[in-house]
């Protein structure tokens, strides 16, 4: 996907409404609860360029040491103004809960998440050939599950520290919200 051109593939459509999770709060840096469900003003035409994706079971999740995928159009560099002309869609690691702990300062860990992680968070590795920066907040975090072979979408892109070059990204992970979204949809 490229926003240079045009290949055919494109739907331009409004959000009508946005559904904050009850537990996140605008007025707050706390980032618990970091979730939304959009309203569509049309719904999108599904076809060879857009499709639908599952929401996760139970249990239906990545754990550590597997790869998972992620996607956004946000910044190209830390401190740069430049957005991703191309769909960034890197492959990352998912990593215990406990790198994302230790790999930031506490003063930051506290300020976003008051009272630590908790469960509801997924940790990805950093990369540095396809970095995951701002603007990318809210793009999905998706794995395929080898078993059934689906896509799920397990996370949301939530907090990372200057792009993702040296700092694991902390996102919400998608099953403990499926009832809420379900409810919301």
């Amino acid at each position: 996907m490229d926003t240079t051109r045009r290949s055919g593939c494109e739907q331009d459509i409004y959000v009508s409404n946005i559904v904050l999770h009850p537990g996140y709060s605008t007025n707050s840096q706390s980032h618990h609860d970091d979730i939304a469900v959009l309203h569509l003003r049309r719904p999108a035409t599904l076809g060879p360029c857009v499709g639908t994706i599952c929401l996760p079971a139970p249990g239906a999740e990545p754990t550590p040491g597997q790869q998972v995928r992620l996607a956004g159009w946000g910044m190209v560099a830390f401190n740069s103004d430049e957005t991703a002309k191309q769909l960034k869609n890197p492959s990352r690691e998912v990593l215990p809960l406990s790198s994302c702990s230790s790999a930031y300062p506490s003063y930051l860990l506290n300020a976003f998440y008051p009272g630590g992680l908790g469960t509801n968070k997924i940790c990805v590795a950093s990369g540095q050939n396809i970095p995951i920066c701002k603007g990318d907040s809210g793009g999905p975090v998706v794995w395929f599950m080898p078993g059934p072979r689906r896509y799920l979408l397990v996370g949301v892109i939530s907090v990372g520290i200057g792009c993702g070059a040296d700092h694991p990204g902390i996102n919400i992970r998608v099953a403990p919200y499926v009832q809420w979204i379900l409810a919301n949809r």
